[in-house]
């Protein structure tokens, strides 16, 4: 009877054990600018990395009139970098 009870209970807390693990991918930032070039890649875009203290994003300037002074439309995108 304990065998039995043992092996039950070793299935059932099987059971509530996750089955699936995440995977951690790191996106180089290689990536997070094609990533951005291919979210706009209708246009001809000047891509800029912002330099910040986060290392958990990367983020991009994309400037949507290179040859312009002010007064036209840009875009931040991010990307998750893990």
């Amino acid at each position: 009877m304990k065998k039995l009870l043992l092996i039950l209970s070793l299935f059932l807390s099987c059971l509530c054990v996750p089955i699936s693990a995440q995977t951690v991918h790191k996106v180089t930032l290689e990536t997070a600018l094609q990533l951005a070039k291919n979210k706009f890649s209708d246009q001809d875009y000047d891509y800029y990395q912002v330099q910040d203290n986060s290392t958990s994003v990367w983020t991009i300037f994309i400037d949507a009139d290179p040859g312009a002074n002010w007064e036209h439309d840009c875009y931040i995108y991010t990307v998750q970098s893990r």
